[in-house]
C-alpha cells in the first residue's frame, strides 16, 4: 500500500541571530520586512502538542533553501502558524532589549486553520467512494492517470475502503479536532506571539503574563547560505547582503561560521548558490584581501560544481555581470556550429562559461567524465544488442529493453568498457579563440585520476574537452587560457544491475 509519498525539497541551511544593527542600506531590514521570524528548527511543527510551554527558550532563524515539506494522503495534524501559541495566558505584553534587531506583537489565537483542516479531510475522505479512494489516497493510476487496479499500477492491500481514521493509524476515532491533534483538552485563550527581525544580531524578548513568571526568548540569528534561490521570499540580492558581512567584518566576527564541507573536508565561512547570470562582481570584490573562503555551488546537468574561494587569493577586482556559472554537455554548446567549422572532435565534452574575461584568481572546476562516458557506452550497447526495444512507447515496451539488457548481461560489459575507457583515454582540452577564429589547445594527454577532471582556468570562454579531434582546416595552436590540473570525479561508480538499469534506462525513459 502506498501509504506515505513523501518528498523533501528542501535544502536547509542555519541561520543564527547576532549583535547590533550593522548594515548599511537597510538591506537585512528590508529583507526581514513583514516575514515573522519563525524560530523553528528545520521543516516542521512547534511540537507534538502543537502548543507553546510557557518557559525561557533559545530561539534559531532558519533560511530554507526551496522550501520544505511533506506529503502524505493520511490524515496529519497541521498548524496554521509556525509562531509561538501559548494557551490559557489571557494577555502577554513583550518587551525587547533591542527593537533594533528583534520586535514581536501578539494577538489572540483561535486554531480556526486547525478545525478546518480536521473537518475538510474527513468530509472529503467520506465523500470518496472505494474506487475514488483507491485512485486518489492510493495513487491507483496508470501512465495516463486514469484509474486502474493492474498490479502494475496499484499496489493498494484495501479491498474495501477504510475508515478516516483506521487509514490514518489511529487506535480509536478521535471525536474533536483537539483530540485528532492530540491534545488532552481545546485550548483557551490562546495567544500567538510573532516575532519580527530587523538586523541581523542578537537581542532578548521578555514575555509577561498575569499571574505567571516572566519568560525570556533569546534570538540568534546568523546568515551563512546566499542566492538567489535562498530565503523565505524571493531575494534577487542577497549578494549585497553577504557584500555588507564582508565589509563589516569587525562587527560581525562573533557571527561568522566555519562549517566543514563534508565532501571534501574543507572549512570555509559561507556558502553561496549560483544561478544563471548572476552578478557575483560586489561579493567577489568584498571578498577581495580578506581571510574569509565563500564555498560557490552550482547544480548542472551533470551534478553539483563545487568551488572554494578564499579573500587572500584574490588578485584582481571584477568588472560587473562577473559569474562563476558554467554549462557543461555533451551534446551543445554555445558555439557549436563555430567548433563543428574548425574540427572533428570525439567524445567531445563542451564547457560554456557565462562570463568572458580575466578571473579573480585561478578558477578549479571539477568535471564529472564518468557519467558521460558512461551514457554513450550505455547507448552504445542498446543499438548494438537491443535496438529493437530501444523506441519503446509504454512499460511493457521499457520491461523488454530492461529484459534485453539483462539477458545480454549489458552491465558487465558496460562497466568493462567504462573502466577500460577511463584508464587508458587521453583528454585534450581546446579553446576556442574568436579573435583569431581557432581551436587552440590548452592542456594535452589529460587522464582520469579518481573519476574526476579538475581544470584550472585564468580565463572564461568556451571550451571542449575531447578524446580526439581532427582539425578542419590548420590553425597555430596558442595555449592561452592559462595552467590546467587534472583530477577525475565523478557519480557514476561501477554500474550495478540495478544501478544501470534505474539510472540509465530510467533517465531515458523520463526523457520521453
Amino acid at each position: 500500500m502506498k501509504r506515505v509519498l513523501s518528498y523533501i525539497l528542501v535544502l536547509a541551511t542555519v541561520l543564527f541571530l547576532g549583535s547590533t544593527n550593522v548594515f548599511a542600506d537597510g538591506y537585512w531590514e528590508e529583507y526581514f520586512k513583514d516575514t515573522p521570524i519563525t524560530g523553528y528548527t528545520g521543516c516542521g511543527l512547534n511540537g507534538p502538542s502543537y502548543l507553546t510551554e510557557w518557559k525561557s527558550m533559545k530561539k534559531e532563524e532558519k533560511i530554507v533553501m526551496g522550501g520544505c515539506g511533506d506529503y502524505t494522503t493520511k490524515f496529519v495534524p497541521m498548524n496554521g502558524t509556525a509562531n509561538l501559541v501559548f494557551d490559557n495566558v489571557g494577555t502577554i505584553a513583550v518587551k525587547s532589549s533591542n527593537e533594533n534587531i528583534v520586535t514581536a506583537t501578539t494577538k489572540p489565537y483561535d486554531f480556526s486553520y486547525e478545525k478546518n483542516h480536521y473537518e475538510t479531510y474527513i468530509e472529503q475522505f467520506n465523500k470518496a467512494t472505494f474506487e475514488e479512494f483507491l485512485k486518489d489516497y492510493e495513487g491507483c493510476v496508470d501512465n495516463n492517470g486514469n484509474f486502474s487496479q493492474d498490479k502494475q499500477y496499484c499496489n493498494s492491500e484495501y479491498t474495501e475502503k477504510p475508515t478516516w481514521w483506521e487509514y490514518s493509524e489511529y487506535k480509536t476515532e478521535p471525536k474533536t479536532w483537539w483530540e485528532a491533534y492530540q491534545l488532552d483538552t481545546e485550548p483557551t485563550n490562546a495567544v500567538e506571539v510573532i516575532s519580527y527581525a530587523k538586523d541581523l544580531g542578537s537581542a532578548t524578548l521578555t514575555l509577561s503574563a498575569s499571574g505567571k513568571q516572566d519568560i525570556t526568548i533569546d534570538w540568534n540569528i546568523k546568515a551563512y547560505d546566499f542566492g538567489q534561490y535562498v530565503g523565505p521570499k524571493s531575494a534577487p540580492d542577497m549578494g549585497k547582503g553577504l557584500a555588507q558581512i564582508l565589509n563589516n567584518l569587525e562587527k560581525y566576527k562573533d557571527l561568522i561560521p566555519t562549517p566543514t564541507d563534508y565532501d571534501t573536508n574543507k572549512t570555509y565561512n559561507f556558502t553561496y548558490y549560483i544561478s544563471e547570470k548572476e552578478d557575483l562582481s560586489e561579493v567577489v570584490n568584498a571578498l577581495k584581501g580578506k581571510d574569509i573562503t565563500i564555498l560557490f555551488r552550482q547544480y548542472t546537468n551533470v551534478g553539483e560544481s563545487t568551488y572554494f574561494l578564499n579573500g587572500k587569493e584574490i588578485k584582481n577586482e571584477v568588472g560587473e555581470g562577473f559569474t562563476y556559472n558554467h554549462n557543461i554537455s555533451m551534446e551543445t554548446s554555445i558555439i557549436k556550429d563555430k567548433i563543428d567549422s574548425l574540427v572533428d572532435v570525439k567524445d567531445a565534452i563542451y564547457i560554456d562559461f557565462t562570463y568572458h574575461g580575466t578571473l579573480p584568481t585561478e578558477y578549479k572546476l571539477s568535471v564529472n567524465i564518468r557519467e558521460y562516458i558512461g551514457n554513450q557506452i550505455g547507448n552504445k550497447l542498446i543499438d548494438q544488442y537491443c535496438a529493437a526495444f530501444k523506441d519503446y512507447k509504454d512499460d511493457a515496451g521499457y520491461a523488454k529493453l530492461e529484459k534485453c539488457w539483462n539477458d545480454n548481461n549489458l552491465t558487465e560489459k558496460h562497466t568493462k568498457e567504462l573502466e577500460e575507457y577511463l584508464n587508458n583515454t587521453a583528454f585534450t582540452l581546446l579553446y576556442y579563440n574568436p579573435e583569431k577564429d581557432e581551436m587552440e589547445v590548452v592542456a594535452e594527454n589529460l587522464k582520469a585520476v579518481d573519476d574526476k577532471i579538475e581544470l584550472t582556468f585564468d580565463h572564461f570562454s568556451s571550451y571542449v574537452l575531447t578524446s580526439n579531434f581532427t582539425r578542419k582546416e590548420k590553425k597555430s595552436n596558442n595555449a592561452q587560457t592559462g595552467t590546467l590540473n587534472v583530477v577525475l570525479y565523478g557519480t557514476f561508480g561501477a554500474l550495478s544491475l540495478a544501478g544501470m538499469v534505474a539510472v540509465f534506462l530510467k533517465n531515458q525513459k523520463k526523457n520521453r
